[in-house]
C-alpha cells in the first residue's frame, strides 16, 4: 500500500538555505545526495503534521554549534511529480501545518511549480541504515561494555 498526501505550495521566510547548508553532510550522508539549497513550503494542515510527528522516520540528529542549539529533524523520502525528494518535518519548526521539501535541484524552477499551486505526493517505503553503538551494558555476565544495532 502506498500512502499519499496533498497539500498547497506557500511562501516560505527565506530562512532554509540556512539550515540546509547546516545540514547538508547529514542529508548526503543519508540520502545520498547534495540538497539545494532551499526548501519547499508546503501547508498541509496540522492535523496531518501532527501524524507524521507520531511515525518513525529518518532522523537528522541535532547539534550545538556556535552555542546555538539546532534541533533535529524527521525526515521522509517521498514521489514529487515523478522526482525523488526529502519531506522534512524539523523538530524546532515555527510552522504548525507545514512541511518542509529539498531535492538536488530547485524545484520551482525545474518543474515549474509556484504558491499556490495543490502538490500531491507518495511516501516512499524505506530502510534504516543499521548504526552500531557502545553501551554501558550486561554486568551481570561481566562484560563492560556491549554493542547493539539501532535501525
Amino acid at each position: 500500500m502506498q500512502y499519499k498526501m496533498k497539500g498547497i505550495v506557500v511562501q516560505g521566510k527565506g530562512e532554509g538555505r540556512k539550515y540546509i547548508s547546516i545540514y547538508t553532510r547529514q542529508i548526503e550522508a543519508r540520502f545520498g545526495f547534495h540538497p539545494f539549497p532551499g526548501t519547499l513550503n508546503v501547508k498541509i494542515g496540522k492535523e496531518n503534521v501532527d501524524d507524521l510527528k507520531k511515525i518513525n522516520g529518518v532522523m537528522l540528529e541535532g547539534f550545538v554549534m556556535d552555542g546555538v542549539e539546532f534541533g533535529s529533524v524527521k525526515c521522509f523520502p517521498i514521489s514529487l511529480m515523478k522526482k525523488d525528494v526529502i519531506l522534512l518535518i524539523p523538530e524546532r519548526s515555527r510552522y504548525e501545518d507545514i512541511i518542509e521539501i529539498i531535492a538536488e535541484r530547485n524545484l520551482r524552477e525545474e518543474v515549474g511549480i509556484k504558491n499556490g499551486d495543490e502538490l500531491s505526493f507518495k511516501f516512499k517505503p524505506f530502510i534504516k541504515r543499521e548504526e552500531k553503538r557502545k553501551v554501558f551494558a550486561l554486568p551481570h555476565i561481566g562484560e563492560k561494555e556491549s554493542v547493539i544495532t539501532i535501525y
